[in-house]
């Protein structure tokens, strides 16, 4: 059975709480329930809106990891809020790639956090 280490990290730049959220291992049918908990988490315990996909550990992304990141797209956009994503593997990146999702999701630079 495939894992996936999730870890967040909360911050707050300017006016801005963003939670970093670290994906490691492999997030899949079998992982997925456990992202969609801390990011269910994120927005109603904790009402932070703004995140930040750190994927550098990230070695596989299925279509029901993309799924819950689109789904969460627009709850994180009704509240004013955005996705970003972070360190894509080649194969993470051609996943996002194939899919359109680029066009979607901002991808930005680590040294670059949410400026």
């Amino acid at each position: 059975m495939a894992k996936l280490q999730i870890s967040v990290e909360e911050r707050t730049i300017g006016s801005d709480d963003i939670a970093v959220i670290n994906l490691k291992g492999v997030l899949d049918a079998w992982t997925v329930s456990d992202l969609e908990n801390t990011l269910e988490s994120l927005l109603k315990e904790k009402q932070i809106y703004n995140w930040l996909f750190d994927f550098e550990g990230l070695d596989f992304i299925s279509s029901s990891g993309i799924g819950v990141l689109l789904l969460n797209f627009g709850k994180v956009d009704e509240n004013g809020g955005s996705i970003k994503l972070t360190n894509l593997s080649e194969n993470v990146s051609e996943v996002f790639k194939l899919s359109g999702l680029l066009n979607i999701f901002e991808v930005v630079d680590s040294d670059n956090i949410y400026s």
